[in-house]
């Protein structure tokens, strides 16, 4: 059987009587998938997995530019004037920091520049609308707070210091405000604060009402309603609230397996990465004002239905920066003269 008990995906054996498991297989992973032949002389099993490119996607062309140098799924950004963008990537190591790459005519321009030196794992960056800043979530020694950098790089500023879990921080289109996912209430919700300056200029405010877990939130382009993934044990939908969470939240899809939501600032519609039909996940547009779902244009696939769907946009919709699952692996084939392995 295989299994991840030391930490890597690897093929095991255990007596048919029961005992303790033993380890088979001692490469570098993800061995799956054990088949024995008839005979017993032969067993044949799978390696690999799912790797993640950062690609970036010029609409008007139709052209696509990879990103080199990125390690680990790296939760892209993209700047409001499509100049650059800023991903997490564990390049020089373990330690997932934030990078930012320079854009010009839809590709990569030089080599990217670490912004952040700062103890734990850098997460979900986002630019403010002036493109002046950066905010992030931080993980270290168990926690998540969010913090803000400038986009040039320099001492990163603590936002959050709630002993629960703050992530996932979205600016509002005026720059004001900066809505977060907190667990300080009790389940996770949206919460905002007023920002100025890279620092919080106030205590935040619950959004939403725990009806659901929330997950991944983004600002209309009016500033007026907030869209989040709201997850349930019915499945990974999209919601609305109003950003002062006046009147309460609003699911609007059925049946879409979302992973993440941003605004066309041109159309006013939702882009979902989302499964909505066949077997793979794409972004998909959706009406605030009735729930209506239809397929972006042009189609975007980020990959299996496993997909992380991790993608940003330019304010004018140009210029998109997105994740692509690469599935990668091979058949191989262990002989046993004794049929015993």
């Amino acid at each position: 059987f295989d299994s991840e008990r030391e930490g890597t995906l690897a093929l095991w054996r255990v007596s048919s009587s029961g005992g303790t498991p033993t380890r088979m297989t001692v490469g570098t992973g993800l061995e799956s998938g054990p088949s024995v032949s008839r005979d017993g002389s032969r067993l044949a099993y799978t390696t690999g997995g799912a790797i993640w490119e950062l690609a970036i996607l010029d609409r008007e062309s139709g052209s696509e530019a990879g990103v080199s140098g990125v390690r680990g799924s790296p939760l892209p950004a993209m700047a409001p004037d499509g100049s650059r963008i800023v991903y997490a990537s564990s390049l020089w190591g373990r330690t997932c920091e934030l990078w930012e790459q320079q854009i010009a005519n839809g590709v990569p321009s030089g080599s990217p520049r670490r912004l952040v030196i700062q103890q734990g794992d850098a997460s979900n960056p986002a630019y403010s609308p002036d493109g002046r800043w950066i905010a992030y979530y931080q993980i270290a020694e168990g926690r998540r707070d969010i913090w803000i950098t400038r986009a040039e790089g320099g001492t990163p500023i603590r936002f959050t210091e709630h002993p629960s879990s703050d992530i996932l921080p979205a600016w509002s289109p005026d720059g004001s405000m900066l809505a977060f996912v907190s667990e300080r209430g009790g389940s996770e919700d949206i919460w905002v604060a007023p920002v100025q300056d890279g620092r919080r200029a106030g205590e935040p405010r619950r959004v939403t009402s725990g009806a659901v877990s929330t997950q991944a939130p983004a600002w209309s382009p009016d500033g007026s309603l907030i869209s989040f993934i709201g997850v349930n044990e019915k499945g990974r939908e999209v919601w609305i609230v109003p950003a002062d969470g006046g009147a309460g939240e609003c699911q609007l899809t059925e049946g879409a397996n979302a992973h993440r939501v941003r605004w066309d600032a041109l159309t006013g519609e939702i882009l979902m990465s989302a499964v909505c039909r066949g077997n793979a996940r794409e972004i998909w547009t959706v009406s605030p004002r009735d729930g209506k779902v239809a397929l972006w244009e042009p189609r975007m696939i980020f990959g299996s239905t496993n997909a992380t769907g991790l993608f940003d946009l330019s304010h004018d919709g140009r210029l998109v920066v997105f994740t692509r699952e690469v599935l990668e692996g091979d058949i191989w084939v262990l002989e046993s003269e004794a049929g015993d392995y």
